[in-house]
Formats: C-alpha cells, structure tokens, sequence
C-alpha cells in the first residue's frame, strides 16, 4: 500500500511504497472548465437553418428502423399495443386530493368545474394521451404540442406530435434544450421551408417554464412543446426504448425466426414415418420382470432388447 504526503493546499507531493517512489512538480496552469450543457452526441449534429439538431441514432433514423423492427415482429408488436391500451384505460378522471383513509389511500374528490371536467373527457385529450403512449412505448420518447389561444392567456389544446418527425436542437451553455425541428423529411436534413421550429419548454418544471414566458408576453398565438422521456435512459436527448436491450440481446431476432420455424416443422418435420404399437403383454411382461432376482432381471431385459432389435430389422 502506498503512502503519499500532501502539502497544506492538499496538494500531493510524494508518494513510496516498498519497491516504488513518485514525486510530483509543477501545477495546472488552467483548471479544467465545469461543462453544465450535455456534450454533442458522438459530436455528430446536423444544421437546419440556424439551429443545431442532436442525432437520433447512427444514421439519424432510429424512429423509422425501430418502427420497421416492431411492424416485422408479431409479438413485439401485439405487446406493445396491449400495453398501450392497458396503460389509456378508460381515460383520466379529473379529482382533488381530500385526504387519507385509515389504511392510507387516497380520498378523492371530483372537481366541480364543468370546463375541465370536459376538458379530461374530450376526444382531444384521449387522442393525446393514445398516441403520447405510442411513442413513449415504440421509441422511448414522446413531444407533445402545446397550443396557447390568441392572447396567448391560457391553453386550448394539446396535440402528440409523431415521433419520426421530430429532432431536439442541442443545448446550450446552460445545459437547456430551447429548440426543436420537425419535418416530414427525416432522417434526411430538411431544405428551405421543409420544417418548422418550436421551443421546447423546460422538462424539469414545465409549467413554471409556460407561466414565466406568459408572463414575459411571449405566449400569444404560439405552440410550445412538452418532452415525455423515460428518466431510466441516460441519453442527453433521446431515451431508449423499454425493448431496445432485448433487440441488442438478440430476442428481437429469435422472435422473428419463431414463426419460420414452426411453419418449417408442420410441413417438413411434423410427420410419422413409424407407426409402433406396444401390446399390452408388454406391461404384463414388465411386472414379472419387477418379480425377478436381478440376475434373471438382466436377462430378461437383453431378450426384450434382441426381440427389439430383430422387429425393427424386419421394418
């Protein structure tokens, strides 16, 4: 184990141990900078008019591959969906949160406002929230479209915009996605007037974010966008998708040779080529060979095996 001595700034100056000695000299001219923004993913970004777009995958074409993977795969497909409409249910109930019962669950209150009880039960919402969980569920990602009415005062709807069109512009020196670019042209890099640019409000907090700029005037007949990401992902601006790691294990691909293979097996394998039937003196034969000494046992058994061996050479 080495012992290392350090000067009053903490400093190291020396380090021994039994066969080894290390002496430091000089200090850092600069200390290195805190970077507060996420890094430029594998410093690979496109240019769309004035706004930096982050890569979404090698290619920038992880929505259309991902979306070809699971059309091509029953299973992968099938799940996903039921999990999907497992998830909407019967839709959302808007409730206040009155209190606790004895055992701790929640006692709720129905609100009694009329405009947001229809709000919750709209076809609009439902819309939403069905394909939000679609995205979420087959990309891992999920950009909601927040529209504000003309005095920009308050919100008239939501939309779920899909996925494959959509790219997040990398941060800035604070660490703060401002800007995203959809366009129906991905993964190839839109031309003049093929996309168009929305800011992305703040995923922390949202809502602060939205009320801040309304109090800014900076709302008025505008669209915002709200990023749904999985927090288990540790990319900086795509989250993975919840079966991506069974698509890099390999399960991807054994489930999509499943159907091949059974359809191989019934036309070449599922066959009888033999027929055997067992007399039932054989059981009767088998009990007295239970009776026997274990001598006379063995040579029982090699007269059944020879009696075996003779029918099947006449087959």
């Amino acid at each position: 184990m080495a012992d290392i001595l350090f000067n009053n700034a903490g400093v190291p100056l020396i380090a021994y141990g039994k066969s080894y000695q290390a002496t430091t000299s000089g200090t850092p001219s600069d200390k290195p900078k805190n970077v507060l923004q996420p890094k430029y993913p594998d410093e690979e970004y496109l240019i769309v008019g004035d706004t930096k777009i982050a890569v979404w995958g090698n290619n920038n074409d992880f929505p259309s591959m991902a979306d070809q993977v699971i059309s091509s795969v029953g299973v992968l497909n099938t799940g996903l969906k039921f999990t999907r409409n497992f998830t909407l249910g019967q839709g959302i109930f808007a409730c206040t949160v009155t209190g606790f019962d004895e055992s701790g669950n929640e006692v709720l209150s129905r609100v009694k406002d009329k405009s947001l009880i229809t709000f919750a039960n709209s076809r609009l919402v439902r819309r939403f929230m069905s394909k939000a969980l679609r995205d979420y569920l087959k990309f891992g990602c999920a950009f909601v479209q927040v529209i504000m009415n003309g005095d920009g005062s308050k919100m008239v709807g939501i939309n779920t915009i899909n996925a494959k069109y959509f790219r997040l512009g990398i941060a800035d020196q604070n660490g703060v996605i401002q800007k995203c670019v959809v366009s129906g042209k991905w993964p190839d890099t839109p031309g003049q007037d093929q996309y168009q640019v929305f800011e992305v409000l703040d995923e922390y907090d949202p809502f602060s974010d939205l009320q801040r700029r309304r109090w800014a005037q900076k709302t008025a007949g505008k669209s915002f966008i709200f990023v749904i990401r999985d927090s288990w992902g540790s990319g900086e601006y795509y989250s993975s998708a919840i079966w991506w790691a069974a698509y890099l294990a390999g399960w991807i691909d054994i489930a999509k040779k499943v159907p091949s293979f059974l359809k191989k097996a019934y036309e070449n394998q599922i066959t009888w080529k033999w027929h055997i039937q067992i007399p039932k003196s054989c059981f009767h034969s088998l009990l007295i060979l239970m009776s026997l000494e274990h001598e006379c046992q063995k040579k029982f058994i090699s007269f059944l095996l020879r009696s075996i061996r003779d029918t099947i050479k006449k087959l």
